[in-house]
Order: structure tokens, then C-alpha cells, then sequence
């Protein structure tokens, strides 16, 4: 995991990553396009979700999304016979999925995380071109729709808690985007990403929590942090002010 220094958004922080398949890794550093290690089909890939309301509220807060991004071409008229062979079957482009995890009280939580979800969705729509013209060996390009897709949501999310009159209204928000052999991550909050590998499960990113920020400046014993009320004390999120 190479980790990139948080990057100042207007609100939040938002803290972004890189992981690379070993796959597609040698000694030296990334195996060149058309190596041994060619891209997943779609096939051979499983997208799984689940979400529940916890223990604690009756009401459930979180919503997620996962999805793809594909390249197609349909041949619409012609006059050529066999038209099928000028047509570009679906590529995948990348894979993307995300989980908020509202932090409002009441409505307002499941409010924000469904806006948080519902516009990176639609940011994600709206900018496929670029996704499509992307240089998928410039990393900088694919970190810079990410932290687009960060200030998007923030303020969309500040914007229908106005309207809807629960102006504290705020998410966490967990995003990744695959583009092989590479996954880039936007994490701001506490709601995590795991990493499940050879048997090995690896946590990819940190919480965003006053008790976290503690245990970092060495002011709090890291094996107390899991049981401090202050780990349930975010130190940002969507929304927030």
C-alpha cells in the first residue's frame, strides 16, 4: 500500500490510497501492460452487499453501492452486411463501489449517506468521459476525480440536509475505485476498508475519530482506543462543518 497525504478539501479531509495486485507487481516494480498477469474478466468477478441497522438504532442509516464501468460501441444503421463485426463488445473499464454510514440523528443520518451515495453515483455518470480518456498508468488523474467526487458529494449532502431542514445531517463516505491492477480509495470517516488476501484480512484504511487522533499522538494506549466513547467521535465527514 503506498499511501498519499491527506489532501485539504474545503470539508472534509479526505484521505486517499493506492493498493496494487501483487499480480501484477514484480521485484522491480509494476509488470508492463500484456505481461502474464492480463486484467480480470467480468466473469471471473463477485460483487457482493449487505447492510443492517445494528444493535443500538431501529432505523438503518447506511446504504452502498457497487458497480462497473464499461466501453461499448452499437453499430445503429448501415448499409455494410455483417454490422456485428464493427461493434465493440463491453469492456470494463473500471469497477467502483461505496459505503455511507450516516451520522445525523434521526432521518438525517439515512438522509446524508443516501445523498452521499446518490451523487458520487451521479458525479461518476456525469464524468465518464473522463474516465474513458483516463491514461490508466496517470494516477494523479484518477486521485483528481476523487477528490472532485469528495467536494461534489460534501456540499450535495450539505445542500438536501438544508432542504430538508436537518441542516446537522452528515456521512461517512468509503470509496473504491479498480482500475487493474490498481485500487484507489477515498475514505473520510470511520467506516473501513478491508483488504481479504491469502487468508489475511488487512485493514486499508484509518478511522477518522478523536480517540484514533490520540492514539497517534501517543496520548492514549492504542489496545484503550476500541473502548473510548471518543472512537465513535469522528473527526470528519460529509456534511460536517
Amino acid at each position: 500500500m503506498f499511501p498519499i497525504p491527506y489532501s485539504r478539501l474545503p470539508i472534509p479531509d479526505a484521505s486517499l490510497a493506492i493498493v496494487s495486485h501483487p499480480a501484477a507487481m514484480s521485484n522491480a516494480g509494476p509488470v508492463a501492460p500484456g505481461s502474464s498477469s492480463p486484467k480480470p474478466r467480468d466473469e471471473e468477478l463477485d460483487f457482493f452487499g449487505l447492510t443492517h441497522p445494528g444493535l443500538v438504532r431501529q432505523g438503518n442509516q447506511d446504504h452502498y453501492l457497487v458497480s462497473t464501468l464499461h466501453k461499448t460501441a452499437r453499430v445503429r444503421a448501415t448499409s455494410l452486411p455483417n454490422p456485428e463485426l464493427f461493434e465493440l463488445p463491453s469492456q470494463r473499464i473500471a469497477s467502483f463501489g461505496m459505503v455511507a454510514d450516516g451520522v445525523g440523528a434521526h432521518h438525517g443520518g439515512e438522509t446524508a449517506s443516501r445523498t452521499a451515495i446518490e451523487s458520487i453515483a451521479e458525479y461518476v455518470k456525469e464524468t465518464m468521459n473522463a474516465f474513458y480518456s483516463a491514461d490508466e498508468n496517470d494516477d494523479n488523474s484518477f486521485f483528481s476525480a476523487l477528490q472532485d467526487a469528495a467536494a461534489t458529494c460534501h456540499q450535495s449532502v450539505i445542500d438536501r440536509a438544508e432542504a430538508s431542514g436537518e441542516p446537522k445531517a452528515a456521512t461517512t463516505l468509503t470509496l473504491f475505485l479498480a482500475v487493474w491492477p490498481s485500487l484507489y480509495i477515498l475514505h473520510v470517516g470511520d467506516s473501513r476498508l478491508y483488504l481479504f488476501r491469502k487468508g489475511e484480512l488487512q485493514k486499508l484504511t484509518r478511522d477518522q475519530t478523536m480517540a484514533q487522533d490520540l492514539v497517534d499522538m501517543g496520548a492514549m494506549p492504542k489496545d484503550a482506543a476500541a473502548q473510548s466513547p471518543l472512537a465513535h467521535v469522528l473527526t470528519s465527514a460529509m456534511g460536517a462543518s
